[in-house]
């Protein structure tokens, strides 16, 4: 198995245990699903900020316009992102926060619409 596959991988489990804690009692007990689920969503989150850096990497070295070693979901989200703080506009302002929680949004709501 190699490296990508692993993390591909563990990734999806990650995804898995986070949506196992939406139809659980928000109890936080030890091994329960609410509190996997939570731990699950940070890392999900530390692995949404690596996509992110990495993507602002390619971003970086091409600039003339979508990236095709890169996902384009977050290359989007990305673009939007650095177009709203180079409008510096104070009433609109997205952070790395705001958009890993957009992007769990559309991984959730994909999931949810493909089990059906």
């Amino acid at each position: 198995m190699d490296l990508a596959k692993a993390r591909d991988t563990t990734q999806m489990g990650l995804f898995e245990t986070w949506m196992k804690a939406f139809c659980s009692l928000p109890f936080d007990l030890p091994y329960s699903n609410y509190r996997n689920g939570m731990r699950a969503h940070r890392e999900l989150k530390k692995e949404i900020s690596k996509l992110f850096e990495a993507q602002r990497q390619i971003g970086a070295a091409n600039r003339n316009g979508p990236t095709s070693s890169g996902s384009i979901v977050v290359d989007m989200m990305l673009t939007i992102q650095q177009d709203l703080e180079e409008k510096e506009e104070e009433d609109i302002h997205l952070d790395d926060e705001e958009l890993m929680d957009t992007l769990l949004v559309f991984l959730m709501a994909g999931h949810e619409t493909g089990m059906v």
